[in-house]
């Protein structure tokens, strides 16, 4: 069907008032035959289609993420830990299923298992995948499975003869290359174009009689495929939980993948704390070096003060005045410290190497500081977790360092107003001091001399003790290390499968039975170019359809005849009888028989209907105006008679002389084409013509024309001039579809008087009239 044809096609079938749905229900009764075949085998392959299913479970665990007392494991042990949040930053449970979900840990659990090895044992129906218990075992360098573009497929056969191998890998390009070895010996090397395999034996399994089929793929494929089918959510947003499950078709291989992940997610968050607790026993350590060289330089001034004063027991001495001053000692004591711990954390953050370091936060008591470092300290535990997933050039990661950039401006500026704070608070000390010293003027210039000394090293010598405490702190931390996720439901499979089970696949396979054979008649008719019967036809056009004739595959050209009994014969005159009932009035005699196209039988139509109309008794006379293309006279051997084209050109003046009597019946004249002539167009204009057919109407009860296809040439209008009564001959699956545009178009115009369709070679099937197979009436 060329594109022009179709799109005439659509344009008609818009042209559609209603649809016929009992007509396409009888139309798809009939066909019961091809959905009862179309839904047996449907249904067959169905069958054997669930055959070759492997039933599929879910693996399902959920466990429990710590908050910040549940991650910090020196919380319920020792009291003294509260400016240590550093060890026990809050978790967020959503950030944490991001991690768990994660392509580099799934990547993890592929390579801790092995996935990207699998084994299969082939039976006539299916392959079934075994795991864990192959009798062979294949393995590739991890620098050659990365580069894989397409999984490599081994079969490896068992027979007496001895172990064949046959396989296939894809190098790209649609570029697939076999490869086919003998084994003998295990193990055995396999070069192929994309690495050297090794097999091995598994000597805890004996070989099966089956064949083994052995898939390799790119771990990182397989770590996609296991992240796309891997749900991990929180079950409760209520609660820390978070659930965990997996397809599988092996339970076994599903709650190792699940422990395993959940593993492996532990054994990094204790690497992250780790991580933590030694960067601040590191900083630790660095400082103890400082204070410990401080306070031996202090310790040893005292030593050198008692020697050069011969001072022995200069405590007792001053014992009185110490009381007195010791509150304000000991207020000043703590801004010393504070002044200290202030100017450690100033250089800590302007080292370079410290850049994305945990700022320890070791007891400083000004809370605003605090609460900077401790967000600071957060966000960079925030992205050392997630630059594991990532890249830097991630938008998440370049907010976060935006963010880190400015909370380090802002523990800068928070470093410089508490030293502010603190250096107003000692210099209001260092007023009060020169008070209390003018107090104790009376108090020996030694005992004065050592207070001081004894003072710098008592700060030094807390300091120290201080950050010993805090060592030892991060030391316990990196002993314990208890885990972040705690299982509270074992990896387990669900009772009702993932898969669906058979009767869902059955029933599927029915329905899909009963709409192929829908599809593809609907398809065949709506692709179909000609018109196939009468109701097709009464959808595409709203010109009355005076009568249908079956197909005729006869020889003779001639059906009705003196005494014929025929079911066609029989057709024929019932629709001579709608005939009559149009031309009630005398006057109306003239038919005119047309058609779209050469070959839909309108001139064998003209003469059976002339012959049906003549058995009645009535004159009639066929007139062949098809000047163009004549074929009435073949039918009944008058084709070198003179014909219309004489008359029309006035080499024979006398239409008497070109009217022809018929064998077929006294009652039928026949006046032939005649001659083609040059100038058809202008011959039928002729008053002659009209002339003729007042003498006709005069002398003969009906005039039927066969005039030429109006889809062709023009003559059939010039002559329905003449015309009472106009049949459309519509031939069954030979008339284009697009042609019932034309008579749509001829019809709404009136270009045709009294315009009826006759449809020739419908399928119906006449049936002699009787109770018998006897045709009615005959005995």
């Amino acid at each position: 069907m060329e594109l022009k044809d179709l799109k005439e096609l659509l344009d008609l079938e818009e042209e559609k008032d209603n649809i016929d749905i009992r007509g396409i229900a009888i139309k798809y009764i009939k066909l019961w035959k091809y959905f009862a075949i179309s839904v047996v085998i449907c249904v067959l392959i169905g069958g054997l289609y669930t055959l070759t299913l492997t039933p599929q479970y879910r693996v399902s665990a959920s466990i429990l993420i710590k908050g910040k007392d549940g991650a910090n494991p020196l919380k319920d042990q020792m009291g003294f830990l509260d400016n240590m949040d550093i060890l026990g930053a809050k978790d967020n449970v959503l950030d944490e299923v991001q991690v768990l979900s994660s392509k580099s840990m799934m990547l993890k659990v592929v390579n801790a298992l092995n996935l990207q090895t699998t084994y299969y044992i082939k039976t006539r129906l299916k392959e079934v995948e075994i795991y864990q218990t192959s009798p062979i075992i294949a393995d590739m360098l991890p620098e050659n499975l990365d580069t894989l573009k397409a999984p490599i497929e081994i079969i490896i056969h068992f027979s007496e003869q001895g172990i064949q191998l046959k396989g296939t890998c894809d190098q790209g390009f649609m570029h697939i290359q076999s490869f086919e070895r003998d084994l003998k010996t295990f193990p055995a090397l396999i070069e192929t174009p994309m690495g050297v395999i090794r097999l091995t034996r598994n000597l805890n399994y004996a070989l099966s009689k089956n064949d083994l089929k052995i898939v390799l793929r790119r771990p990182l494929q397989v770590a996609s495929m296991l992240q796309k089918s891997m749900t991990i959510d929180l079950t409760d947003k209520k609660a820390n939980v978070i659930g965990i499950s997996v397809p599988t078709k092996n339970i076994k291989n599903g709650q190792d993948i699940v422990n395993k992940l959940i593993e492996l997610y532990n054994i990094a968050s204790v690497d992250e704390k780790n991580k933590t607790a030694f960067n601040s026993i590191k900083f630790i350590d660095d400082r103890l070096g400082y204070i410990t060289d401080e306070l031996t330089t202090v310790e040893k001034n005292v030593e050198n003060y008692k020697q050069a004063n011969k001072l022995t027991d200069i405590q007792a001495e001053s014992q009185q005045f110490i009381k007195q001053t010791g509150e304000f000692e000991k207020a000043r004591l703590d801004i010393e410290t504070q002044i200290n711990l202030v100017d450690f954390v100033d250089q800590y953050i302007h080292k370079s190497e410290n850049k994305y370091g945990i700022v320890p936060n070791i007891g400083i008591q000004d809370p605003n500081l605090s609460e900077v470092l401790n967000g600071y300290n957060e966000i960079l535990f925030k992205r050392d977790r997630l630059i594991r997933t990532t890249t830097e050039t991630n938008p998440i990661i370049i907010d976060i360092e935006r963010q880190i950039k400015s909370m380090r401006k802002a523990i800068e500026a928070s470093v410089e107003s508490t030293r502010r704070g603190l250096m107003i608070s000692k210099h209001d000390m260092d007023k009060q001091d020169v008070s209390l010293t003018s107090k104790i003027k009376a108090v020996p210039r030694q005992e004065r001399e050592f207070i001081e000394i004894k003072r710098q090293q008592e700060i030094k010598a807390a300091l120290y003790t201080y950050l010993l405490q805090k060592r030892e702190e991060n030391s316990l931390t990196l002993a314990i290390g208890i885990p972040t996720a705690r299982v509270i439901e074992e990896p387990l499979a669900d009772d009702k499968l993932v898969s669906k089970g058979k009767g869902f696949y059955l029933s599927i396979a029915f329905i899909l039975g009963l709409i192929f054979p829908v599809i593809f008649f609907f398809f065949k008719d709506f692709l179909r170019a000609r018109v196939r019967n009468r109701n097709e036809l009464e959808g595409l056009t709203t010109v009355t359809i005076l009568g249908e004739l079956p197909e005729y595959k006869g020889k003779d050209p001639i059906v009705v005849r003196p005494g014929s009994n025929e079911p066609i014969a029989e057709m024929y005159r019932l629709l001579r009888a709608n005939l009559q009932f149009i031309l009630h009035d005398h006057t109306k005699k003239v038919i005119n028989v047309t058609s779209s196209e050469s070959g839909e039988g309108k001139t064998t139509f003209a003469l059976n209907l002339a012959m049906a109309l003549a058995l009645t008794g009535k004159k009639v006379i066929l007139v062949g105006l098809d000047i163009r293309k004549p074929a009435l006279g073949e039918y009944i051997n008058l084709q070198h008679s003179p014909g219309i084209t004489a008359f029309l050109s006035g080499i024979e003046t006398n239409y008497k002389k070109i009217i022809q009597p018929t064998s077929l019946s006294e009652n039928l004249s026949i006046i032939v084409s005649g001659t083609i002539p040059p100038n058809p167009n202008e011959l039928l204009l002729k008053e002659s013509l009209d002339e003729l057919f007042v003498s006709l109407r005069n002398e003969y009860d009906y005039i039927i024309t066969d005039s030429s296809p109006v889809g062709l040439v023009s003559d059939t209008l010039l002559i329905d001039r003449l015309s009472d009564v106009t049949l459309y001959i519509v031939r069954a699956n030979y008339t284009h579809k697009h042609d019932i545009r034309l008579i749509n178009d001829i019809h709404k115009k009136n270009k045709l008087k009294n315009m009826y369709i006759v449809l020739k070679g419908s399928d119906i099937v006449p049936k002699p009239y009787g109770y018998s197979k006897k045709p009615y009436g005959i005995k």
